[in-house]
C-alpha cells in the first residue's frame, strides 16, 4: 500500500474524497495547530493523526480516521471535534493534557482499550457513540464533566466511564459496561463527584451500575442497574437523590454510612414509590421533598432506630413491613412510637406533629401503613416574609394582588370532623399539587375549600371547577379539617404557598357559615352585610370563559398521560346550531376532555368538556363536570357529516338515542350516524 502520509508545519486540511495512508502516522503536526479531515486518513502502524503539541482535530461529517494504535494523538492540551468515524486499535483519541471532546450526532468514536483517554482534566459531550471492545469507553484522569445526550451511547467492556478524579456526569442516554471479569462498571468516579441519571437515561454494568469512591451525590430519574450493585457509594458518606420515576436494579449501598436518601419530585405533581427491601443499606436519613407524593416501604430495620425521616407530609405514605401496630403515639423530639402490645418500634419522623396527625392501618400482609391526616400550615406572604395562616392575627399586613399591602380585618374559621363531611364535596379539601397552576404555583401542596377561588390569568376560578384528578385532586378526607379565610376591607387576592388565592367576600348568608361569626359581630357591631357580592375580578362558572382558563391547566395535567377509553354522547342539537353533549376519559374520570368538531374532514373548532351538569353528577359521571356546549360560527347544513372526536387520539362520541329521536324527520341523522 503506497505511503502518502503528510507532515504538516502549522495546520492541515484533508479535503473530501481524498485518502491519506501512512505507516507511523497518516497526518503528523510537529507544533500546535489544527488538523481537519474531510476525507479518509489511515495509519497501519501508528496514529491516524498525530499532533505533538497543544492542538485540535476536526473529523468532519462522513470523514474516516483510523490508526492501528491511536485514531488521534494530541501531545498536550487539545480538542477533538468528531462528526464522522474516529477509531484506533488502542485509543480512539488520546489527549495527554487538559482535553475536550465533542462527539456529534451519528458520530462514532472507538478504541480497543479506550474510546477516549484524557490524561488531564477534561470535558466530553456525546451526541453519538463511544465504544471500547476491551476496556473503557471514556477515561479522564483529572477533574471531569461528561454529558451523554438522549439516545446516545457510551459503551465499554470494563467501564463505560472511568473518571479517576472528581467528576460530574449527566446522562440522558445509555452508558454500559459488559465485563463480569474486570470492572464491569457503567460509571466509576474515583473522587468526589456527582452522577445525574435523567429521565430516559440508563446506566448499567455487569457488576456495578455506579461506583462512587469519594464524597458523592447520585441522582436517578431513569434506570441504574448492576449485577451486584446498582449504586455503591463509599468510603465517604453520600447522598442518593431519587426522582419519582427512578428505578434501581441491584443493591444500593452507602458503604461509608451516614448518607441520606432524598425523595424528590422530578416533575411537579408526580407520584413515586421506593421499596427499601433488602437492597438499600448504609443510609441514616430519608427526606421527602415537597412537590411529589411518595410511598416509602421498608422493614423496621430499614426505617426505625437511628434513621431520621424528614419532610413526611400530607399525601405521603410509609408502609412499615413486618410489623402490625395497634397503637401510635407521637413524641416531640423522639418520633412516632408504634406498638403491637408485645413490642414497639419508633420511627424518627421529624416535624411539628401531634399524635392526631397520624393515621395507622393494617395492610393485608400484616404491615402497618402510616399517613398524615391533615396539617394546618398554609403559608401566606407578608411584607416581611411568609407566615403560617394559623399564626395570623387581625391587623397583620399581607401582600395583595390589586391593592398592595393591606391589614387583615378578620379571619373566619371552620372546623369539621371527617365523619360529617366524607360524602360532602362542598366540604372536602381541594388539593393543588406543586406547579398545578403554573411554574411554582403553588410551591408546595396547597389545600383550600371547594368554594374558594384561585386567580388564573387575573380571573377567579372556583377550586371545585379546577379539580382534574391529576394535579388538582379532591380525594383525601383527613380526620379533622380546619379552614381559615382572611378578610380585608375589600375583596382581593393574597399569595398562599406561592399562588394567588382570594380573600373573603361577604354577602347575605355567607359569613354565617363560619364557626366564629360571633367574634366578627362583637368586633364590628355596626357592620351592614352587603346585598350583592362584590368581587375583585370576574369569576366564570361555566361556558367558554371558564374553558379558556382551564385549557392550559388541563394540557399541563394531561402531559404524558395515555388516554383511556372514551365515553360520552351528543345529547341535543338546538335550532340555532348549538351542540350539547358530554365526554369522559374513563382512565382519568375527572380530567376534562379536549374535543375537536369536524364538518366532513374540516375541523371547525374545539371545545373542552368541563361544564357542570346535574344529571351527570347524579349518575356519578365525572362529578358532573364533563359536559360541553359548542356553538359554531356558521350554521351547520342539514346534510353535513358532523364528527366530534377526542383531540389526543381521534376517538369519537356519537348521538344519543334520545337526541336522534327528537330530530324532525330524521334531519341531521345521517350527519351524526356512526361512520365506518
Amino acid at each position: 500500500m503506497p505511503d502518502n502520509s503528510v507532515m504538516a508545519n502549522s495546520g492541515y486540511v484533508n479535503p473530501a474524497r481524498n485518502t491519506i495512508t501512512g505507516t507511523g502516522y497518516g497526518v503528523e503536526l510537529g507544533t500546535a495547530g489544527v488538523i481537519t479531515n474531510q476525507g479518509a486518513i489511515y495509519a497501519t502502524d501508528g496514529s491516524g493523526v498525530e499532533i505533538h503539541a497543544a492542538g485540535s482535530f476536526v473529523n468532519a461529517p462522513g470523514a474516516l480516521t483510523n490508526g492501528s494504535v491511536y485514531g488521534v494523538f494530541i501531545g498536550g492540551a487539545g480538542h477533538v471535534f468528531n462528526s464522522g468515524s474516529l477509531t484506533g486499535g488502542s485509543d480512539g483519541a488520546l489527549i495527554t493534557g487538559v482535553g475536550h471532546v465533542y462527539n456529534y450526532a451519528n458520530a462514532y468514536l472507538a478504541g480497543g482499550l479506550f474510546g477516549v483517554d484524557i490524561t488531564g482534566a477534561g470535558n466530553v459531550i456525546n451526541d453519538g457513540t463511544f465504544a471500547s471492545s476491551l476496556g473503557v469507553g471514556i477515561e479522564i484522569t483529572g477533574a471531569a464533566l461528561v454529558t451523554n445526550e438522549a439516545q446516545s451511547a457510551i459503551n465499554g467492556d470494563s467501564y463505560g466511564i472511568d473518571a479517576l478524579s472528581g467528576a460530574t456526569i449527566e446522562n440522558f442516554g445509555f452508558i454500559t459496561a459488559s465485563s463480569t471479569a474486570s470492572g464491569g462498571m457503567g460509571v466509576r468516579v474515583g473522587a468526589a463527584g456527582e452522577v445525574i441519571n435523567e429521565t430516559g437515561g440508563t446506566i448499567s454494568g455487569a457488576l456495578y451500575g455506579v461506583d462512587m469512591v469519594g464524597v458523592a451525590t447520585v441522582e436517578n430519574a431513569g434506570l441504574i442497574s448492576g449485577g451486584n450493585f446498582a449504586v455503591l457509594i463509599g468510603p465517604a458518606a453520600g447522598q442518593l437523590v431519587v426522582d419519582a420515576g427512578g428505578v434501581f436494579v441491584g443493591k444500593v449501598e452507602d458503604a461509608g454510612g451516614g448518607g441520606g436518601i432524598e425523595l424528590t419530585a422530578g416533575t411537579p405533581g408526580s407520584v413515586g414509590s421506593l421499596d427499601l427491601g433488602s437492597s438499600f443499606s448504609g443510609f441514616s436519613s430519608i427526606k421527602f421533598d415537597t412537590g411529589a407524593t411518595w410511598t416509602l416501604k421498608g422493614a423496621a430495620s430499614d426505617l426505625a432506630g437511628s434513621t431520621v425521616i424528614d419532610g413526611f407530609t400530607f399525601g405521603d405514605t410509609i408502609d412499615l413491613e413486618g410489623f402490625t401496630a395497634s397503637s401510635d403515639t407521637y413524641v416531640s423530639g423522639t418520633g412516632l412510637e408504634l406498638s403491637n402490645g408485645a413490642a414497639s418500634v419508633t420511627l424518627d419522623i421529624t416535624g411539628a406533629f401531634q399524635t392526631s396527625n397520624f393515621q395507622i392501618s393494617e395492610l393485608s400482609d400484616g404491615s402497618t401503613q402510616i399517613i398524615i391526616c391533615y396539617l394546618r400550615g398554609t403559608s401566606v406572604l407578608t411584607p416581611l416574609g411568609e407566615v403560617k395562616v394559623e399564626d395570623l392575627r387581625i391587623g397583620d399586613l399581607l401582600v395583595t394582588r390589586w391593592q398592595g399591602v393591606l391589614p387583615v380585618k378578620w379571619i373566619g374559621r371552620q372546623s369539621f370532623d371527617a365523619r360529617f363531611v366524607r360524602h360532602n364535596r362542598d366540604r372536602v379539601p381541594v388539593r393543588f399539587k406543586p406547579g398545578a397552576l403554573g411554574r411554582n404555583q403553588p410551591r408546595r401542596d396547597l389545600y383550600v375549600s371547594p368554594g374558594h377561588s384561585m386567580l388564573i390569568e387575573d380571573t377567579l376560578v372556583l377550586a371545585r371547577s379546577l379539580v382534574n384528578g391529576v394535579t388538582v385532586t379532591q380525594d383525601e378526607v383527613p380526620d379533622e379539617i380546619h379552614y381559615y379565610m382572611i378578610e380585608f376591607e375589600s375583596h382581593d387576592c393574597l399569595l398562599a404557598d406561592g399562588a394567588w388565592s382570594e380573600s373573603f367576600a361577604d354577602c347575605i348568608g355567607l359569613r354565617d357559615k363560619f364557626h366564629n361569626v360571633g367574634e366578627f359581630e362583637a368586633l364590628y357591631p355596626d357592620y351592614v352585610t352587603p346585598r350583592t357580592l362584590s368581587l375583585c375580578a370576574a369569576r366564570p362558572e361555566r361556558g367558554a370563559a371558564l374553558a379558556s382558563l382551564l385549557r392550559p391547566l388541563v394540557a399541563r395535567a394531561a402531559s404524558g398521560l395515555a388516554p383511556g377509553a372514551l365515553r360520552g354522547s351528543i345529547d341535543a342539537l338546538d335550532e340555532g346550531g348549538k351542540i350539547h353533549g358530554w365526554a369522559q376519559d374513563q382512565a382519568h374520570p375527572l380530567l376534562p376532555v379536549m374535543l375537536e368538531v369536524l364538518l366532513g374532514d374540516e375541523m371547525i373548532g374545539t371545545v373542552l368538556a368541563c361544564d357542570y351538569r346535574d344529571d351527570l353528577d347524579k349518575a356519578g359521571i365525572g362529578a358532573g363536570r364533563c359536559s360541553f356546549v359548542f356553538e359554531p360560527r356558521l350554521p351547520i347544513p342539514d346534510d353535513a357529516r358532523l364528527h366530534i372526536r377526542r383531540a389526543s387520539d381521534g376517538a369519537e362520541i356519537y348521538m344519543s338515542e334520545a337526541c336522534r329521536a327528537r330530530l324532525p324527520g330524521g334531519a341531521m341523522e345521517a350527519a351524526l350516524r356512526r361512520t365506518g
